[in-house]
């Protein structure tokens, strides 16, 4: 068990970029930084998980070779055919139904739906354009990071499962019934175990 922390540490420690950002991130003030193998400084203010998340960007490909890009920033789905050429986009910022507030990452079902993820446990599941929204799903996973689907109804999600004592990471999602089928895998590690710190 102490030699898999350890290789995992050692894992963590062979990522210079995103170990700086972690530290950048708890620590949450200006860090420059000179690494070996780095041509130039990094520089990191004011970094926090809201600032790192606002910016994310998704992109998945469905099975006609669409580009749906999910963009946290913006906070809109685009899709685009393989040419580059925009189809259509849907969201908006907001907390309303069809509004995101920090999307994730879309898929297209094989049923032709889109479903959006967003960090904080929410589903929005819209028709094949975006146009309509047909059910909304708020799940105590925290924070959301992937989805994939499975089969016809099923997904599975990759989060954090909030109010349990063993923290798991996958979760098989009924999107007919809307609850959680079964969670697995727990977490490798608790923070706790290296003393609340890397």
């Amino acid at each position: 068990m102490i030699e898999d922390k350890h290789r995992f540490l050692k894992y963590l420690l062979s990522e210079k970029a995103i170990f700086i950002l972690l530290l950048s991130v708890f620590f949450n003030s200006k860090v420059i930084y000179a690494q070996e193998g780095f041509d130039e400084f990094i520089t990191l203010e004011n970094i926090s998980l809201e600032n790192i998340y606002s910016q994310r960007v998704s992109v998945s490909l469905d099975e006609s070779e669409n580009f749906i890009v999910t963009n946290a920033k913006s906070k809109k789905v685009c899709v685009f055919n393989s040419g580059g050429q925009m189809l259509f986009e849907y969201g908006s910022i907001g907390k309303g139904p069809g509004d995101f507030l920090q999307p994730i990452t879309t898929i297209r079902l094989s049923s032709g739906r889109l479903l959006t993820a967003e960090l904080a446990g929410k589903l929005s599941l819209f028709n094949s354009r975006g146009d309509s929204l047909m059910k909304i799903f708020n799940i105590k996973v925290l924070p959301f990071s992937e989805v994939h689907q499975i089969s016809e109804d099923k997904i599975l999600i990759v989060g954090r499962k909030m109010f349990e004592d063993q923290v798991k990471l996958l979760h098989l999602f009924d999107l007919k019934g809307g609850v959680i089928m079964k969670s697995f895998l727990d977490l490798p590690f608790s923070i706790g175990d290296y003393g609340g710190d890397f």
